[in-house]
């Protein structure tokens, strides 16, 4: 310090967040100039503002980086993703967003007016029929659900040209409160999937098309020959013919259900709107599958006394598949409840099996096309699968659900739940 010819020196050192991350010095020549501990006070505030001056810059520097390189991320994710405020404006959109939704660039996006970009298509559903705005999967996230996703298909209003399907899932962004403030929307497209999907059920269609006719000349051929072999007292000859003609039953049956889902994933499959008494409709059920089983007791309990307004043979399309299915998955239980019961707004059909059960995780693929349970050991059953898909999509077109209650080893209950006509509330 004499060697630089200074009289006196002060210095104190730039703190944030509890580390040194520099000093700060005073000095002078002068030679009567002494710091005072004043000055020193002076030097420690200018400091500490200085240090914190120092620290935001370095933070704003960390956060513009890591920002940039998280644009640099989300711009190469071939999934699109775009981010909400609660009046469902865009704020943030990736590359893949744009593109997805037919957007020249990202700044077309975000400075488009809400439902803009939606406005521009002709938005459908799995069956084809259009689809409710209400059910975007961000506005029923901005109306309390958790997180919600659709397949959605898009074509342009325009030329009505088919461009692509996909599958969009939403969550939200809470803030301290609790309460929304932006939700996530990611946009996978899964068009060739779709495609494979529906080439798959075109094939099907035709498939189911081409056996029915073969199918339906048999059957005539078998009611010929028992007509004929019982004119004759062919007793041997009339039970194999009796068992093929319930194989060919069992065939028409699969037939009809494979062509019930293509059907309905063109939405073309047709229901009828009339009022039914549902007690008739499951007794009537019941007595029918009870003839065609040796190995189970039905056992029918409670009552609804109400009216449904539906399709009757759908429906009971519907309950024949369970209680068979509870037949097959219950091979040593003997026995099949079936219990009947109502509320204030639904009638209610429970029916309950003692068999293999279906773990947790299963529960909800059972109702997916071609699904099948297997037992503790590993064993499959006959079947494609497609019986509880079918049910669902009949139930749910006709406003109601199906529940399922289960463990594995310790048997299911299914419930159906519809909604009572007018006149029975």
């Amino acid at each position: 310090i004499h060697a630089l010819g200074l009289q006196s020196y002060m210095g104190t050192p730039l703190i944030a967040r509890d580390k040194i991350i520099g000093a700060i010095t005073f000095s002078s020549i002068r030679p009567h100039r002494h710091y005072t501990p004043d000055d020193l006070a002076f030097a420690e505030e200018l400091a500490s503002r200085i240090a914190l001056a120092l620290d935001n810059a370095r933070l704003n520097r960390e956060v513009q980086q890591a920002r940039d390189q998280l644009t640099i991320i989300l711009q190469g994710v071939a999934d699109g993703i775009i981010v909400y405020d609660k009046n469902s404006q865009i704020i943030y959109a990736n590359e893949a967003a744009a593109q997805l939704t037919g957007s020249a660039s990202v700044e077309d996006l975000l400075t488009a007016p809400p439902m803009s970009t939606v406005a521009r298509y002709e938005v459908i559903d799995e069956q084809r029929q259009p689809f409710p705005r209400s059910q975007l999967t961000h506005l029923r996230v901005l109306a309390g659900e958790r997180e919600p996703e659709a397949i959605i298909g898009y074509t342009y209003k325009v030329t009505g040209q088919l461009e692509r399907w996909s599958l969009v899932k939403s969550r939200p962004v809470n803030n301290e409160q609790g309460e929304v403030i932006y939700v996530i929307t990611i946009v996978h497209d899964i068009t060739e999937r779709v495609q494979a999907e529906h080439r798959k059920d075109e094939f099907i269609s035709m498939a189911s098309h081409e056996l029915k006719t073969p199918v339906t000349g048999l059957k005539g051929f078998t009611y010929v020959l028992q007509r004929r072999l019982s004119k004759q007292g062919d007793e041997q000859s009339l039970h194999y013919l009796s068992r093929m003609d319930a194989q060919l039953d069992k065939l028409t049956k699969l037939i009809s259900d494979l062509l019930d889902i293509s059907r309905m994933q063109t939405g073309k499959l047709e229901f009828l709107q009339a009022p039914f008494d549902l007690d008739s409709l499951i007794t009537e059920t019941v007595e029918n599958v009870q003839a065609a089983t040796s190995t189970h007791h039905l056992l029918l309990e409670g009552k609804a006394d109400v009216q449904i307004l539906g399709d009757k043979d759908r429906l009971g399309q519907v309950f024949i598949n369970l209680l068979t299915n509870a037949i097959k998955y219950s091979p040593q239980a003997g026995k099949v409840l079936v219990h009947l019961s109502r509320d204030e707004e639904h009638a209610i059909v429970r029916i309950q099996d003692f068999g293999i059960g279906i773990d947790a995780p299963h529960q909800q693929r059972i109702f997916e096309r071609f699904y099948q349970v297997t037992d503790p050991e590993g064993k499959t059953y006959p079947g494609l699968g497609i019986g509880l898909y079918l049910s669902k999509e009949i139930v749910e077109r006709h406003d109601g659900w199906i529940e399922v209650n289960s463990r594995k080893g310790k048997g299911a209950t299914f419930s159906v739940i519809l909604p009572l006509l007018q006149e029975s509330l």
